[in-house]
């Protein structure tokens, strides 16, 4: 989810970025910046920074995705065993990827 609210004299900006690991899917960042735009605090130097950080690894996890559904279909398309919760694990996944591209987009504009 994205925030953007102001405490103490700073702008707190909190967004997701993403990453794949064992079914999870999910990481948030939060930056804080002063009254001239500079983040005093968070792991990026830049709002700029962060945003295209989260772009970036959006990218890679609906890469990722993809590649698990493909590997279902395959699977599916074979007459194969397919494992109920992997089809509840990639589902999972592409709606929490999809939420979190709105929330970016939404921050992006």
């Amino acid at each position: 989810m994205v925030y953007i609210f102001s405490e103490g004299g700073y702008t707190i900006i909190q967004f997701p970025t993403v990453y794949i690991k064992d079914g999870d899917v999910a990481e948030e960042v939060e930056l804080v910046v002063d009254g001239s735009d500079k983040v005093v605090k968070g792991p990026y130097a830049t709002v700029q920074d962060a945003y295209s950080r989260a772009l970036e690894n959006l990218s890679k996890a609906l890469q990722h995705t993809e590649a698990f559904l493909d590997q279902l279909e395959y699977r599916l398309e074979m007459e194969e065993k397919v494992n109920p919760g992997d089809v509840y694990t990639v589902s999972y996944m592409a709606h929490f990827l999809h939420y979190a591209a709105l929330q970016l987009y939404s921050a992006g504009r």
